[in-house]
């Protein structure tokens, strides 16, 4: 998760966009930036929301306008915030950035009593899993059994896991603002950095079995290792549909910020700032992948509805993203 937003706030900084030529319908002004469009929170969101309207308009030019507002829906539901280094010659180096995504749900998540429940028991059903007590384990069973409810735990995975590398982003943005409420937020952070490290001790040990082990029996392979790709998409669709937005637009926002991402960081210039290649090639697999499963997260359903296949994704990006995107914003939702 934290890639996807960080890249956007780079590429807005390296390619000096002024505030006043994003033009973002007048509703999407995150709190406290209505009198302050060229503070450093303000002008993120609004060149992010500008990024993901330009897809909008390209793949959905009939509904733009309810995909726009859509995204900017999206956008709030993210509750981002960035810390900036102090040395401004690293404002281009994603790794300078502390980043947090659904910054309110992190905070009630740690403060909650329910939330060391959950991370006790899906560390146990980790542990019994490695040593061989128990004969399988999946992140997304473990969750939906315990939250008894899809969006409770895509929002679970998605915000506590946002960030399973060492950096640990929205865990060390917690740390540098002093972020704490009490001693259960305290019990809770130390329990989901030992989940994360466990997480990842059963990523290296068991790397074939990706698929098996972190994702829904539906889900289809190949996806890449970080699963945020995959998660943050899902619970945004549900989000969306609860704050009232149509299902297909539920989908198309989330999946729009996903080819943003990847079509921008197809290059090292940003060329793709504001248009997208003509094609993927072979060497883009890895890119593909990720799409992939921003695709199946916005879309995939308990419908017998089939998704397009990877194969299908893989072969059409050969010769137009364009088509690709076209085929596969028209999936059907039931």
């Amino acid at each position: 998760m934290r890639k996807i937003l960080l890249l956007l706030v780079t590429a807005s900084l390296s390619l000096n966009i002024s505030a006043s030529s994003l033009g973002p319908s007048q509703r999407f002004y995150p709190e406290g930036t209505q009198d302050s469009l060229g503070s450093a929170y303000g002008f993120k969101d609004l060149v992010i929301f500008s990024l993901i309207a330009r897809r909008c308009r390209r793949y959905l030019p009939q509904e733009h306008l309810s995909c726009k507002d859509a995204v900017a829906v999206m956008l709030e539901e993210l509750d981002t915030d960035v810390i900036f280094p102090q040395d401004k010659k690293q404002l281009v180096a994603p790794g300078s950035f502390l980043f947090v995504a659904f910054k309110n749900y992190l905070i009630n998540f740690l403060s909650d009593k329910q939330t060391q429940t959950y991370l006790e028991s899906l560390n146990r059903e980790i542990n019994d899993y490695l040593v061989g007590v128990k004969p399988s384990f999946n992140l997304w069973s473990h969750s939906l059994k315990f939250y008894r409810n899809e969006k409770l735990a895509a929002m679970a995975i998605a915000t506590l896991f946002q960030d399973t590398t060492n950096a640990r982003l929205h865990l060390a943005y917690l740390e540098r603002t002093g972020t704490r409420t009490g001693l259960q937020f305290d019990k809770n952070l130390e329990l989901l950095h030992q989940t994360i490290s466990n997480l990842n001790t059963l990523m290296d040990l068991q790397d074939q079995k990706y698929i098996e082990l972190f994702y829904p029996q539906s889900t289809a392979d190949p996806i890449n290792r970080n699963f945020y790709h995959f998660y943050v998409p899902l619970y945004l669709r549900h989000a969306l549909k609860d704050l009232g937005i149509s299902s297909k637009m539920s989908s198309v926002a989330p999946f729009m910020m996903t080819i943003t991402y990847e079509f921008l960081t197809a290059s090292d210039d940003y060329r793709y700032a504001f248009s997208d290649p003509e094609r993927l090639t072979e060497e883009d697999l890895w890119k593909m992948k990720d799409i992939f499963a921003g695709y199946q997260g916005s879309y995939i359903t308990k419908s017998k509805v089939p998704l397009k296949s990877f194969k299908f994704i893989q072969e059409s990006f050969k010769n137009s993203t364009a088509k690709t995107i076209q085929a596969l914003i028209s999936s059907e939702l039931k």
